[in-house]
């Protein structure tokens, strides 16, 4: 979206997965060795939306949507907890542990955006927030849908 410094991307739903998934231990040692392999200069991360080039490492750290990738850290590290107290095996409490996750990730992309951008509190809620709240909406209930169902077929095998 040309108004927003930041892009929308599949990462949420893979965010929402990887921590419900694969537990805290896993589940981090996953996101870092993607941040890492992006740092290290892998093309990675979502493109420039002002130049549509991928970003290198050093530039995704001065981004202003860099605080959504910490939070997204600690998003699945929360996930993670929480699905090793049985959060995600049923539909309930699977919605429940990713909208937490959700809330964590905004929590630190909003305060970086607005701090590298320079915006106020209504313009960094109207380039941040309110125009992925409908699509991290969708890849929520496709996340916490998917996974009571893999659980279910990986108990009948």
């Amino acid at each position: 979206m040309p108004f927003t410094p930041v892009p929308i991307t599949g990462q949420t739903f893979a965010v929402l997965l990887l921590g419900a998934g694969y537990g805290w231990r896993r589940g981090l040692v996953t996101m870092l060795g993607y941040l890492g392999v992006g740092l290290a200069g892998a093309a990675v991360f979502s493109p420039d939306p002002a130049t549509g080039r991928s970003r290198t490492g050093e530039q995704m750290l001065h981004a202003p949507s860099a605080g959504y990738l910490v939070g997204m850290l600690l998003a699945v590290g929360l996930l993670g907890w929480l699905t090793g107290r049985a959060w995600d095996r049923r539909l309930g409490t699977s919605v429940v542990q990713m909208a937490a996750a959700n809330v964590v990730i905004y929590a630190v992309g909003l305060p970086w955006l607005a701090w590298s951008a320079g915006l106020t509190l209504e313009q960094t809620l109207a380039k941040g927030l309110l125009p992925f709240l409908v699509g991290d909406a969708v890849k929520l209930a496709l996340a916490a849908c998917a996974l009571p169902a893999a659980w279910r077929l990986a108990h009948r095998r």
